[in-house]
């Protein structure tokens, strides 16, 4: 008897091990470090990559944060892996919440879903000279097609901002020796 309860016992933690078992998936910013200058626009991905065949991505919900007194949010751009969804973005300043959630089902976010894809482009206005870090800070929510939880590893993004004044090169010094000799050169012929 205690020998089938052990069986039993060891049977019921190796059904759930194998029915919890996340899927880690990566979501980026690309590029992940970029350099635009002061005036121009600059835009900015969240990508998702590491789902399977068998797994695909059916809701996310997150805070994404940057410094505000660098870059101005200015539009938000949904992908559309996620089919037929509900897709919403609010933000502050310093701050832009996105989250989209699917209709589809969960047969066809597996068969129609790309093993990485965009899930959305975030466009700002550069309004200053500086750094901007991209990070993830609270994740509201990161699904599978069933609604499991999905673990994650957030990447960060850089966009570095720099002066648009173009630097005015100077004449080289041999440049100006050979025009001083022929400035003197000349001279001496007018005295003749």
């Amino acid at each position: 008897m205690k020998r089938t309860n052990f069986y039993v016992l060891l049977l019921a933690l190796a059904l759930f091990f194998t029915h919890h078992t996340a899927s880690a998936v990566v979501i980026d910013i690309t590029p992940v470090e970029q350099t635009v200058t002061l005036g121009d626009s600059v835009s900015v991905d969240i990508f998702i990559s590491g789902l399977t065949d068998s797994n695909a991505l059916g809701d996310f919900d997150f805070d994404l944060f940057f410094d505000s007194s660098i870059l101005g949010l200015t539009s938000v751009s949904f992908g559309n892996q996620l089919g037929d969804s509900l897709q919403d973005s609010s933000s502050g300043s310093g701050w832009a919440n996105l989250n989209e959630l699917s209709w589809e089902s969960a047969l066809d976010l597996v068969a129609n879903q790309a093993n990485s894809f965009s899930l959305a482009t975030l466009t700002f206005n550069t309004l200053s000279i500086g750094t901007s870090e991209f990070f993830f800070d609270t994740i509201w929510a990161l699904g599978d097609q069933n609604g499991d939880w999905l673990d994650g590893d957030f990447n960060k993004g850089l966009v570095n901002v720099i002066d648009s004044t173009t630097p005015i090169p100077e004449p080289s010094s041999l440049l100006l020796l050979a025009l001083g000799l022929l400035g003197v050169s000349l001279q001496r012929r007018a005295r003749r």
